[in-house]
């Protein structure tokens, strides 16, 4: 971890960003995010400009009937900027392997978010899985 004077900044060589803020207006430009980048946005409202949504190689949510209630996901759909079409996947057909996930280094994924607790659960359970598989991680006390 290391403190930056800019979002920029911080977004520089990031291969995975997480964003959950409560902030009423973008604040992530779609040329401040590189090739390979994976962007996992559970804001309250839209935490990246517009062009993220469209831009994104795979455009995923972890639920089309509770993502296209967000705010920003409603004016964008509303102003035909965005619709289901442009959606490559729900989260939990790229977990269970019903479509591919990553297929290459440079593709930019973004993921909006509503927070689904069972599929943070189901999530969890597939990345503890392939750590126990490939023996890597650690094991706590309890």
């Amino acid at each position: 971890m290391r403190a930056v004077e800019s979002t920029e900044a911080a977004l520089n060589g990031a291969d995975i960003v997480v964003s959950a803020t409560t902030t009423s207006t973008p604040f992530v430009k779609d040329s401040w995010l590189a090739k390979g980048i994976t962007v996992y946005s559970i804001g309250k409202n839209q935490e990246m400009e517009s062009e993220v949504y469209r831009n994104a190689d795979k455009f995923v949510v972890d639920s089309w009937l509770h993502c296209k209630n967000k705010s920003d996901m409603q004016r964008m759909i509303k102003e035909n900027y965005l619709s289901e079409k442009d959606l490559y996947a729900e989260l939990p057909e790229l977990l269970s392997g019903k479509k591919p996930a990553r297929q290459s280094d440079h593709e930019r994924i973004f993921i909006r978010a509503i927070g689904l607790v069972n599929q943070d659960i189901a999530m969890a359970n597939t990345i503890y899985q392939s750590a126990v598989e490939k023996g890597i991680g650690t094991r706590l006390p309890y």
